[in-house]
């Protein structure tokens, strides 16, 4: 085996990067990112033995199936990146410390979540009416009717106009507090478990009096 440029390999359906980039995330056990750089701690994978001499890592398919070439490294020089498919799943790097022999002192592995995809907006109503002096708002979210990213939804993000942004942690009713006297407009977006904002709901325009109507 061979170790790589610092470019990404061509012909390869998964780079393997040994120079640092942009737009990349920590791999970690349960995180899901919209990149398809990851960031790989060496400390863990494959991790640290006395004797080692070189490292050699391996890329699974959410299947399990063997991404391209295992790739090769020392423990002076270490892989530090891997790109994975752009196709949304659970990928998993492989990596074992051998010594001079070619014998194993140590395996370990690290799941790699990757999901671009947009999740679909969420339905938001608002009260429809006018809200009395002191009256709470109350917004409610209805679930995307359509299917959802691999990473789900983590929060919405409702942003009010005038006002600020408030993050709701699931569907079903979110207290906005007091509102400014007037109409308020509420913008809703649904975020994936990876980050990716859906495009913008308005709800039905939030109202505040100051007396009964």
């Amino acid at each position: 085996m061979r170790r790589p440029g610092k470019s990404l390999l061509a012909g390869l359906v998964v780079g393997m990067l040994l120079a640092t980039g942009s737009g990349t995330a920590l791999a970690s056990s349960d995180g899901w990112q919209a990149s398809t750089v990851f960031s790989i701690d060496p400390r863990e994978v494959p991790g640290v033995a006395p004797g080692a001499t070189r490292m050699i890592y391996r890329l699974l398919d959410p299947q399990g199936q063997q991404v391209g070439s295992p790739m090769e490294a020392t423990p002076s020089d270490p892989l530090e990146k891997v790109q994975v498919p752009s196709v949304s799943g659970v990928y998993t790097l492989e990596g074992r410390l051998e010594d001079a022999a070619g014998n194993e002192l140590r395996r370990a592995s690290t799941p790699l979540r990757f999901d671009d995809a947009v999740p679909p907006p969420p339905v938001a109503h608002g009260p429809g009416r006018w809200l009395l002096g002191g009256e709470q708002a109350i917004l409610k979210l209805d679930p995307p009717a359509a299917v959802l990213p691999l990473s789900g939804i983590s929060a919405y993000e409702v942003t009010l106009n005038p006002g600020g942004v408030r993050v709701a942690a699931g569907t079903g009713k979110v207290s906005l507090g007091l509102l400014q006297e007037g109409v308020t407009e509420a913008r809703v977006v649904a975020l994936s478990g990876s980050g990716v904002r859906s495009q913008p709901r308005t709800a039905t325009s939030l109202s505040a009096s100051c007396s009964p109507r």
